[in-house]
Protein backbone atom coordinates (compact mmCIF):
# COMPACT_ATOMS: atom_id res chain seq x y z
CA UNK A 1 0.00 0.00 0.00
CA UNK A 2 3.08 2.14 0.77
CA UNK A 3 3.86 1.88 -2.61
CA UNK A 4 1.14 2.74 -4.28
CA UNK A 5 0.85 6.04 -2.23
CA UNK A 6 4.37 6.95 -3.32
CA UNK A 7 3.47 6.36 -6.66
CA UNK A 8 0.77 8.17 -6.81
CA UNK A 9 2.60 11.69 -5.21
CA UNK A 10 5.26 11.29 -8.07
CA UNK A 11 2.75 10.99 -10.58
CA UNK A 12 0.83 14.02 -9.25
CA UNK A 13 3.98 16.08 -8.61
CA UNK A 14 5.06 15.37 -11.81
CA UNK A 15 2.17 16.12 -13.59
CA UNK A 16 1.53 19.41 -11.53
CA UNK A 17 5.52 20.58 -12.45
CA UNK A 18 5.31 19.54 -15.89
CA UNK A 19 2.24 22.66 -15.87
CA UNK A 20 4.23 25.20 -13.84
CA UNK A 21 6.79 26.45 -16.06
CA UNK A 22 4.05 27.16 -19.06
CA UNK A 23 1.66 29.78 -16.56
CA UNK A 24 5.87 30.47 -15.14
CA UNK A 25 6.50 31.43 -19.01
CA UNK A 26 3.51 33.58 -19.65
CA UNK A 27 3.81 35.54 -16.91
CA UNK A 28 7.28 36.27 -16.70
CA UNK A 29 6.82 37.67 -20.59
CA UNK A 30 4.38 39.31 -19.27
CA UNK A 31 6.65 41.24 -16.79
CA UNK A 32 9.19 41.82 -18.94
CA UNK A 33 6.51 43.50 -21.44
CA UNK A 34 4.25 45.19 -19.03
CA UNK A 35 6.49 46.98 -16.69
CA UNK A 36 4.72 48.29 -13.82
CA UNK A 37 1.67 45.75 -14.17
CA UNK A 38 1.30 44.00 -11.00
CA UNK A 39 -0.06 40.26 -10.30
CA UNK A 40 -2.86 38.86 -8.44
CA UNK A 41 -3.85 35.26 -8.73
CA UNK A 42 -7.40 35.00 -8.01
CA UNK A 43 -9.71 31.95 -6.72
CA UNK A 44 -11.93 31.07 -9.34
CA UNK A 45 -15.66 30.86 -8.54
CA UNK A 46 -16.83 29.13 -12.03
CA UNK A 47 -18.94 26.57 -13.43
CA UNK A 48 -17.33 23.07 -13.71
CA UNK A 49 -15.93 23.32 -17.87
CA UNK A 50 -17.34 22.74 -20.53
CA UNK A 51 -14.82 19.91 -21.53
CA UNK A 52 -15.11 17.05 -18.50
CA UNK A 53 -10.75 17.00 -19.02
CA UNK A 54 -10.35 21.09 -18.49
CA UNK A 55 -8.21 21.43 -15.34
CA UNK A 56 -7.47 25.37 -14.42
CA UNK A 57 -3.52 26.35 -13.98
CA UNK A 58 -4.01 29.64 -13.06
CA UNK A 59 -6.54 32.75 -12.81
CA UNK A 60 -4.67 36.02 -12.63
CA UNK A 61 -5.53 39.96 -12.48
CA UNK A 62 -3.48 42.17 -13.82
CA UNK A 63 -3.44 45.89 -12.80
CA UNK A 64 -1.61 48.89 -13.46
CA UNK A 65 -2.65 52.79 -12.48
CA UNK A 66 -0.89 55.28 -14.71
CA UNK A 67 0.90 58.38 -12.91
CA UNK A 68 -2.14 60.48 -13.82
CA UNK A 69 -4.23 57.35 -11.40
CA UNK A 70 -6.28 55.77 -14.58
CA UNK A 71 -6.29 52.01 -13.77
CA UNK A 72 -6.41 49.21 -16.14
CA UNK A 73 -7.14 45.77 -15.52
CA UNK A 74 -7.01 42.13 -17.35
CA UNK A 75 -8.41 39.05 -16.23
CA UNK A 76 -6.50 36.20 -17.43
CA UNK A 77 -7.54 32.63 -17.07
CA UNK A 78 -5.16 29.83 -18.20
CA UNK A 79 -6.56 26.33 -18.06
CA UNK A 80 -5.41 22.36 -19.95
CA UNK A 81 -6.66 19.57 -21.42
CA UNK A 82 -6.19 15.97 -22.18
CA UNK A 83 -5.96 16.14 -26.03
CA UNK A 84 -6.17 18.67 -29.24
CA UNK A 85 -9.98 17.81 -29.45
CA UNK A 86 -11.08 18.91 -25.83
CA UNK A 87 -8.79 21.84 -26.58
CA UNK A 88 -11.28 22.53 -29.42
CA UNK A 89 -13.94 21.54 -27.60
CA UNK A 90 -13.47 23.85 -25.00
CA UNK A 91 -13.88 26.84 -27.13
CA UNK A 92 -16.89 25.25 -29.08
CA UNK A 93 -18.80 27.77 -27.10
CA UNK A 94 -17.18 30.69 -29.20
CA UNK A 95 -17.49 30.06 -32.58
CA UNK A 96 -19.56 32.69 -34.34
CA UNK A 97 -22.36 29.89 -35.46
CA UNK A 98 -23.16 29.88 -31.58
CA UNK A 99 -24.73 33.61 -32.29
CA UNK A 100 -27.56 32.10 -33.89
CA UNK A 101 -27.72 29.31 -31.61
CA UNK A 102 -28.39 32.10 -28.63
CA UNK A 103 -25.24 30.49 -26.85
CA UNK A 104 -23.37 34.21 -26.84
CA UNK A 105 -25.03 36.95 -24.51
CA UNK A 106 -27.21 39.15 -25.92
CA UNK A 107 -25.40 42.14 -27.09
CA UNK A 108 -21.96 40.29 -27.74
CA UNK A 109 -20.30 39.33 -31.02
CA UNK A 110 -18.27 37.01 -31.91
CA UNK A 111 -15.67 36.33 -34.44
CA UNK A 112 -12.34 34.61 -35.66
CA UNK A 113 -9.26 35.43 -34.48
CA UNK A 114 -5.49 34.85 -35.68
CA UNK A 115 -3.92 33.62 -32.95
CA UNK A 116 -2.47 30.41 -31.65
CA UNK A 117 -4.51 27.22 -32.99
CA UNK A 118 -7.49 28.50 -32.88
CA UNK A 119 -8.95 32.15 -31.48
CA UNK A 120 -11.92 34.14 -31.26
CA UNK A 121 -12.66 37.72 -30.36
CA UNK A 122 -15.49 38.53 -28.53
CA UNK A 123 -17.29 42.00 -27.78
CA UNK A 124 -19.93 44.15 -26.38
CA UNK A 125 -18.46 47.26 -27.38
CA UNK A 126 -17.32 47.73 -23.81
CA UNK A 127 -15.40 44.83 -22.96
CA UNK A 128 -13.04 42.32 -25.06
CA UNK A 129 -12.07 38.75 -24.77
CA UNK A 130 -10.19 37.01 -26.99
CA UNK A 131 -9.65 33.26 -25.99
CA UNK A 132 -7.33 31.22 -28.04
CA UNK A 133 -5.57 27.53 -27.72
CA UNK A 134 -2.18 26.08 -28.60
CA UNK A 135 -1.82 22.61 -28.74
CA UNK A 136 -3.75 21.27 -25.09
CA UNK A 137 -3.54 24.99 -23.69
CA UNK A 138 -6.37 27.37 -23.67
CA UNK A 139 -5.97 30.99 -22.31
CA UNK A 140 -8.99 33.66 -22.28
CA UNK A 141 -8.24 37.38 -21.77
CA UNK A 142 -10.38 39.94 -20.42
CA UNK A 143 -10.42 43.58 -20.28
CA UNK A 144 -11.62 46.90 -21.47
CA UNK A 145 -9.68 47.53 -23.95
CA UNK A 146 -8.48 45.46 -27.55
CA UNK A 147 -4.87 46.55 -27.61
CA UNK A 148 -4.60 45.39 -23.99
CA UNK A 149 -6.16 42.11 -24.97
CA UNK A 150 -4.26 41.46 -27.85
CA UNK A 151 -0.90 42.72 -26.39
CA UNK A 152 -1.38 40.07 -23.24
CA UNK A 153 -2.90 37.21 -25.89
CA UNK A 154 0.08 37.61 -27.81
CA UNK A 155 2.64 37.42 -25.10
CA UNK A 156 0.88 34.36 -23.25
CA UNK A 157 0.70 32.49 -26.86
CA UNK A 158 4.10 33.37 -27.61
CA UNK A 159 5.25 31.41 -24.47
CA UNK A 160 2.83 28.03 -25.35
CA UNK A 161 5.25 25.60 -27.15
CA UNK A 162 3.46 23.45 -29.63
CA UNK A 163 3.84 19.73 -29.20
Amino acid sequence: MKRIAFCFVVLTVTLVASEVPVVQRIEDAIRAAEPGWQCQHAVLDAPPPVVPSEKWLVASVWRYTSKTGNRETVIMLISQVESRSDAHMSLDFMHEQSMHEGKVASGWKVKTYSLGDEAYLATNGSRYEIHFRKDRVIVRVKTDSILLAERFAKDAEAQISAN
